[in-house]
C-alpha cells in the first residue's frame, strides 16, 4: 500500500516536543452473512472495542456523549475487488447501517479477493492499489478529537465476504499535543503546523487547521490540546534532526528541537508532544517573516495550481506556502529552484483558497521572494497583500489575461521600488473592477504604463492620484484602452507626468466615456503623440476647448476622435496652439452626429500634410467652406504634400438640401510645386457646391 507525500525539501522554523506513545492489539470481528445476491453486509472491528473505529487511550478527550472515535450514520469503506490471480476487478462502498460495525453494499462482479479501506475518499491505481490523500484536518475546539474519526487510515483483507467478519489494521497514528505557556500574543489560532527533520534536505509536514473562533490565547488562555492523524510511513526524525511546531494566529510562533537519537514511528499508535515553553522542552519563539497573499479560485475536484514565476531562478530565502485548504504547509529551502514541483499542488476540492507565501527574510530592503508572475492566471482572483522585494525591474505582463481577477491591494509594488515597466501589467482583467489609490506610490522610477490597463471592461473609474508620484513616466500608450464601463476621467490624473510624450489610443474603446476634463494634459507640455487617443469613444459628447492647449509639440492627432458617434460639435480653436501637428489623418472619422465644425479648424497647423478620411462618413456634418483656412486665402497649403484622400467622403449624407454645407474649394487652391493625393476627397458628400466639385475629386 502506498501513500500520497509531498516531499517537502526545507527547514522552516515550527515548534514542538516528543515523548512515548500507547498501542493496543487489535481485536477480531464478528461473523456476518449475505443478505442478498450482490448486495451484503459486512461486519468490521477495528483495532479496538467494539463500535470504535480506532485505539486511542484518550479516546473520551473532549467529546461530547462519550461517542469517542465511534462509527456514525453515513460512515462509508472502500472496497477494491480481486480475482483468484489477484487482478483488479472494480471497486464499491459500503455503508454504515447504524449499529453493530456492520455496512452495507454491493459485491464487485466476478471478485473472490477484497481490500477493505477506510476513509473512502482515496484514490486507486490501476490495480486497485490506495492512494492516502493529504488530508485537510479542522479542530473545532481545545481538547477535542471528534475531528479524527474522518482521518484513520484503516485496512483489511478478506477472502470470505460476508461470512467471515474483516479485521481492521490501523495504518496511521495519531499525535496528541499538549502545548502550555504558549503566549498570549499568538492570539485567535488559525493553524498548528508540525515539521519532522527526514533527512538532511527532506522534511515532512502536517497541518491542523482550527476553526475560527475555537481557541484564543490570552494573558488568561495559555495551554492547547490538539490532536493530529499522520501517516507514520512518511514521519521521521533522523539522528540529530529537528522536530518543530508552529502555531500560526494574529502572531506565529514556533518551538523547536533536535532528537539526537532521531525518531521512528510505527502505525497505530498514539504519541505525545508536550511543550512547556521552558528550557527543559522547547521554548517558545515569535518568527519574524513577511507573507504574500493571493486567492484562487479551482472549479474541479483534483485540480492541480502551479504558482508561477517570470523566469527559472533560485529562492533567495527559505519559504513556507501554506496552499489555504488545511493541508500541510510545504516548506521549500533557500536555493530551490522555481521550476521545482514543490510549487506545485492538487486542491482536493472546488473553491476559494487563499495561498499564503511566507519568506523568512523579513527585511523587506533584502531579496524576499523569486520574481513570481500571474500572467494568464485564470485562477487567481484577488491580491491581499504588496508582492515581496523580488528585486523586479519591470512588472511588463505580471497579471496579463487574468480574467478573473477582482481586486488587488494599495502600495501593490511598494517593495519593489526599482520597476520602470508596467507595460500590459492588468491587460485583459477583465473582472477587475477598481484601482487603489496608491497602487504605484512607490514607483518613482516608473517610465511606462503602455498598455497597463488595456481591456480592463468592469473597470468603472481611476484614482486622480493614481500617478502622482510617477513623475517621470514618459508612455501612457494604450493606457485604459478597451476600458467599456469607464465613464469618467479625473482631472488632474496625468498632471504630474510632465515627461510623458504619448498618449496614443490612451482612451481608445472607451465606449462609456462621457466626458473629458478641460485641462487633462495641461502639464504634459512634451507630449507629441495623440493619435487615436479617443477613438471609439461613443459616448463622448463634447470636446473641451482648451484640452490641447499646452501641447505645442504634439505631431500627431491620427484618428483622435474616430468613431466617437455621439460628438455633435468641435470646439472652436481645438488646434490653434498645435503647430508642430503633421497628421490629422482619421482625425473624426465616423463621427456620425457631428453637426457642425469650427471656421479656421487648422488654420494654425501649417506642418500638416496628411487629412486622409479626417471627416469620412460624418453624415449630419454641415460643412463649411473656411474650416481649413480663410476662403480667400488660397495659398495655404501652397508646396506642401498634401493627402486629402477621402477627406470629406460620405459629409452631409444624411442631411437634407436645406441643411447642407458648403466645401472648401481645395481644387482652386494653389498647390505651388507639390504632388496632391486627392483620390474620393468629396465622394458621397452632399454640399451646397457639389455641383463645382471636379471628378478627380470625388
Amino acid at each position: 500500500m502506498k501513500k500520497e507525500i509531498k516531499q517537502i525539501g526545507s527547514a522552516m522554523t515550527l515548534l514542538a516536543v516528543l515523548a512515548a506513545g500507547c498501542t493496543e492489539d487489535m481485536n477480531v470481528p464478528e461473523a456476518e452473512v449475505p443478505t442478498g445476491k450482490n448486495k451484503i453486509t459486512i461486519t468490521v472491528l477495528p483495532p479496538s472495542a467494539a463500535t470504535t473505529r480506532v485505539i486511542y487511550d484518550d479516546s473520551q478527550a473532549g467529546i461530547s456523549g462519550g461517542k469517542a472515535l465511534s462509527w456514525e450514520e453515513g460512515d462509508e469503506l472502500l472496497l477494491t475487488g480481486f480475482d483468484a490471480g489477484n487482478n483488479y476487478l472494480g471497486n464499491t462502498r459500503f455503508t454504515y447501517k447504524g449499529a453493530d460495525n456492520k455496512f452495507e453494499g454491493e459485491l464487485v462482479p466476478g471478485a473472490v479477493k477484497y481490500g477493505v479501506h477506510h476513509p473512502s475518499n482515496m484514490t486507486l491505481d490501476n490495480n486497485g492499489i490506495p492512494t492516502y490523500p493529504e488530508s485537510a484536518q479542522t479542530q473545532t475546539a481545545d481538547d477535542n478529537a471528534e475531528h479524527l474519526r474522518k482521518f484513520i487510515i484503516l485496512h483489511g483483507e478478506t477472502s470470505d465476504i460476508g461470512r467471515t467478519p474483516v479485521a481492521l489494521e490501523m495504518a496511521s497514528s495519531i499525535l496528541k499535543f499538549r502545548l502550555t505557556n504558549v503566549p498570549a500574543e499568538v492570539g485567535t489560532l488559525q493553524k498548528l503546523v508540525w515539521t519532522v527533520q527526514a533527512g538532511s534536505t527532506d522534511y515532512s509536514s502536517a497541518a491542523l487547521a482550527f476553526l475560527s473562533g475555537a481557541v484564543t490565547f490570552s494573558d488568561s488562555k495559555r495551554d492547547l490540546t490538539a490532536y493530529l492523524s499522520f501517516y507514520p510511513g512518511e514521519f521521521g526524525v533522523l539522528p540529530g534532526g529537528t522536530f518543530s511546531v508552529v502555531l500560526m494566529g494574529d502572531k506565529t510562533y514556533k518551538a523547536e528541537t533536535s532528537i539526537a537519537g532521531g525518531k521512528s514511528y510505527n502505525r497505530g499508535k498514539r504519541y505525545t508532544a508536550a511543550i512547556d515553553g521552558t528550557p527543559a522542552t522547547m521554548e517558545w519563539t515569535k518568527m519574524l517573516s513577511a507573507p504574500f497573499r493571493f486567492g484562487i479560485r479551482t472549479n474541479t475536484s483534483n485540480e492541480v495550481y502551479t504558482i508561477g514565476f517570470l523566469a527559472v531562478e533560485s529562492c533567495p530565502a527559505a519559504l513556507t506556502v501554506d496552499w489555504g485548504d488545511g493541508t500541510a504547509a510545504t516548506l521549500i529551502p533557500a536555493g530551490t529552484s522555481t521550476n521545482s514541483e514543490l510549487f506545485k499542488h492538487t486542491y482536493a476540492a472546488a473553491g476559494i483558497h487563499t495561498i499564503v507565501v511566507v519568506s523568512e527574510e523579513s527585511t523587506p530592503t533584502q531579496l524576499q521572494l523569486p520574481k513570481l508572475k500571474f500572467t494568464s492566471d485564470t485562477k487567481l482572483v484577488s491580491v491581499e497583500t504588496p508582492f515581496l522585494n523580488m528585486g523586479a525591474t519591470n512588472f511588463n505582463n505580471y497579471f496579463s489575461g487574468c480574467t478573473s481577477l477582482q481586486s488587488i491591494p494599495d502600495k501593490l509594488f511598494e517593495n519593489n521600488t526599482k520597476a520602470t515597466d508596467f507595460n500590459r501589467c492588468f491587460s485583459g482583467c477583465r473582472s477587475l473592477q477598481s484601482i487603489p489609490d496608491k497602487l504605484f506610490e512607490s514607483n518613482t522610477k516608473a517610465t511606462s504604463f503602455a498598455n497597463c490597463f488595456a481591456n480592463c471592461s468592469s473597470l468603472s473609474a481611476i484614482p486622480a492620484i493614481l500617478f502622482a508620484q510617477n513623475t517621470v513616466a514618459k508612455d501612457f500608450l494604450n493606457c485604459f484602452i478597451g476600458c467599456t464601463s469607464l465613464t469618467t476621467i479625473p482631472a488632474g490624473l496625468f498632471e504630474k507626468n510632465t515627461e510623458a510624450t504619448r498618449f496614443v489610443h490612451c482612451f481608445s474603446g472607451c465606449t462609456s466615456l462621457q466626458s473629458i476634463p478641460d485641462k487633462l494634459f495641461e502639464n504634459n507640455t512634451k507630449a507629441t503623440d495623440f493619435n487615436n487617443c479617443f477613438y471609439g469613444c461613443k459616448s463622448l459628447t463634447s470636446i473641451p476647448a482648451r484640452l490641447f492647449e499646452t501641447n505645442t509639440k504634439a505631431t500627431k492627432f491620427n484618428g483622435c476622435f474616430n468613431g466617437c458617434s455621439s460628438l455633435q460639435t468641435i470646439p472652436a480653436g481645438l488646434f490653434d496652439h498645435n503647430t508642430e501637428v503633421m497628421d490629422f489623418s482619421n482625425c473624426f472619422t465616423s463621427c456620425q452626429a457631428l453637426t457642425t465644425a469650427p471656421d479656421n479648424l487648422f488654420a494654425y497647423n501649417t506642418k500638416a500634410t496628411n487629412f486622409i478620411g479626417c471627416f469620412y462618413f460624418c453624415r449630419k456634418l454641415k460643412l463649411n467652406d473656411g474650416i481649413f483656412c480663410s476662403p480667400e486665402n488660397l495659398a495655404c497649403f501652397k508646396d506642401r504634400t498634401m493627402n486629402f484622400k477621402s477627406c470629406f467622403y460620405g459629409v452631409g449624407s444624411a442631411l437634407s438640401e436645406s441643411e447642407r454645407g458648403t466645401a472648401p474649394r481645395l481644387w482652386e487652391y494653389d498647390k505651388g510645386t507639390a504632388t496632391w493625393t486627392i483620390q474620393s476627397c468629396f465622394t458621397n458628400a452632399k454640399v451646397t457646391n457639389g455641383n463645382d466639385i471636379p471628378a478627380a475629386w470625388k
